[in-house]
């Protein structure tokens, strides 16, 4: 065999190993770019996810809604003829650390006269539905109006109660000497108002689980309600939370 034919020969053997392993590292450095680039994909991901979570549990969760505490008191003055003065106390301790923004202050006193029995709301429709019903409503007592508001406005504007104080609102107002058991309800709005960009923000987080509320869940008041049973010191029977009363 001519010398330059197998010269020959083993040029093509050895060209087609080169092609070979050109290709496995064309092959390696592709994978090797795309492992890359998907990494740094992943990693932009993890601190959009990340960043949008801190901020809303710490820029907006916390400053339009700080967790507050609601509780209510009742405390019986003097005594003259057929009516009893009393004072009601709302007080609104601040548990966050942002200031807390309420848009109102309000309290409903309900009451069920002594020589009157002691009835549930048997209605199963009702939201009141196995509650003690409490048929008096003191504000309508007092303007002799049936479809009045039954609601005591304590602060009628926006006010603020800073991180760690606690807040007492009060006010003085007469009661029947026949009442003997006083339903005190207290309730408070939150003065949530988001921007757009904020409101778009929470949408995606409780897509995305990282809240458990809606802007409408927060609209709603926050309240608390407490009986008492009254007499010359007051006791109380039992404290609760709620979503309202008519």
């Amino acid at each position: 065999m001519p010398g330059w034919l197998g010269a020959s020969r083993l040029t093509r053997r050895g060209c087609g190993t080169c092609s070979d392993s050109e290709d496995d590292l064309v092959n390696y450095e592709a994978f090797n770019n795309f492992a890359a680039g998907l990494e740094h994909i992943v990693t932009i991901v993890a601190l959009i996810v990340g960043g949008l979570w801190a901020y809303t549990r710490y820029v907006l969760e916390r400053g339009l809604l700080p967790p507050a505490e609601l509780e209510v008191t009742l405390t019986p003055m003097a005594s003259t003829g057929d009516t009893r003065i009393i004072e009601v106390g709302v007080k609104l301790k601040n548990l966050g650390t942002h200031a807390l923004i309420t848009s109102r202050v309000s309290a409903r006193i309900l009451y069920l006269n002594a020589d009157e029995p002691i009835l549930a709301e048997a209605a199963p429709a009702s939201r009141l539905f196995g509650r003690v019903r409490f048929p008096h409503v003191l504000r309508r007592d007092i303007s002799g109006n049936a479809t009045d508001s039954s609601e005591f406005i304590l602060v009628p504007h926006h006010t603020f109660v800073q991180p760690g104080v606690l807040q007492t609102y009060s006010f003085v107002t007469v009661l029947p000497q026949s009442a003997k058991y006083v339903l005190v309800h207290a309730e408070f709005d939150y003065e949530a108002r988001p921007s757009r960009w904020q409101a778009r923000v929470l949408r995606v987080a409780r897509k995305l689980g990282f809240v458990q509320y809606t802007l409408q869940h927060a609209t709603e008041a926050h309240t608390a309600e407490r009986v008492f049973l009254v007499g010359e010191t007051p006791m109380l029977l039992e404290s609760s939370d709620s979503h309202g009363r008519s």
